[in-house]
C-alpha cells in the first residue's frame, strides 16, 4: 500500500486502523477502500460483517488484521 492512497483517507479523519482495514479489504475482494469504509458503520457493520459481505473468508480477514497488527 502506498502512502498517496492512504492519506486521502486520514484527512477525512479516518483511522488509520479503518483505512488499513479498507484497503485491504478492497485488494482481497475487487472492491474499492471508499465502498468499504462506507459500508463499514459499526456496531452493527463491523469488519466481519463487511468481509462476509464481500465474500471474504474469515481466515483471509485473519490475514488482514495481522498483516495491520505488524504495521502499528
Amino acid at each position: 500500500m502506498k502512502e498517496k492512497d492512504i492519506l486521502p483517507y486520514l484527512r477525512q479523519n479516518y483511522a488509520l486502523n479503518d483505512v488499513l482495514h479498507a484497503a485491504l479489504l478492497a485488494q482481497a475482494s475487487g472492491s474499492t477502500a471508499e465502498s468499504i469504509l462506507a459500508a463499514h458503520r459499526p456496531p452493527t457493520h463491523d469488519w466481519s460483517y463487511v468481509a462476509y459481505e464481500l465474500d471474504v473468508s474469515r481466515e483471509k480477514l485473519d490475514a488482514i488484521r495481522e498483516k495491520i497488527a505488524n504495521v502499528k
